[in-house]
């Protein structure tokens, strides 16, 4: 397994798991409803992670396909609290029609390097509610549940 940043050829690759994902999610929350042109809009913004420098994109491949990815950004901490920066897991996807042993781990690896060259100790995790898969991974890394977020339909 190649584990190394995004390049613009992982594009098409990358969005079709991120839909695979989103499918899966729809299923347990109704929050998680794709626009019809969905993937294209996160084609678009994926292009401008891979040349943004506050952004670390970075994706998983055997044998010349792309079997996972995550993608962290810098953000501005709590106002008034430590730290002052941090990283915010704002995507991911793995390959869900088969097993790739250790692909999470290899991936979150890179992403803590990246957060080490700049400067960021903390990483937060937006996690989908009825998604025990995740949950579990997040956990068995040493992630512990900070906050509950709700949305509220007015």
């Amino acid at each position: 397994m190649d584990v190394r940043p995004a390049k613009q050829s992982d594009i098409s690759q990358t969005s079709f798991l991120w839909y695979e994902r989103i499918a899966l999610l729809q299923q347990t929350d109704s929050y998680f409803t794709a626009l019809p042109s969905g993937v294209q809009v996160w084609q678009e913004t994926a292009t401008k992670w891979i040349i943004d420098d506050n952004v670390g994109f970075f994706v998983a491949e055997v044998n010349n396909d792309v079997v996972g990815y995550m993608v962290v950004t810098l953000v501005d901490g709590p106002v008034g609290l430590r730290p002052k920066k941090l990283a915010r897991l704002i995507d991911m996807g793995m390959d869900l029609h088969q097993s790739h042993s250790g692909l999470g781990g290899q991936l979150l690896e890179q992403v803590t390097n990246w957060m080490r060259e700049q400067n960021l100790r903390v990483l937060t995790i937006d996690l989908p509610l009825r998604y025990p898969v995740e949950e579990a991974f997040w956990r068995s890394q040493g992630a512990k549940a900070r906050f509950n977020e709700y949305w509220m339909l007015i």
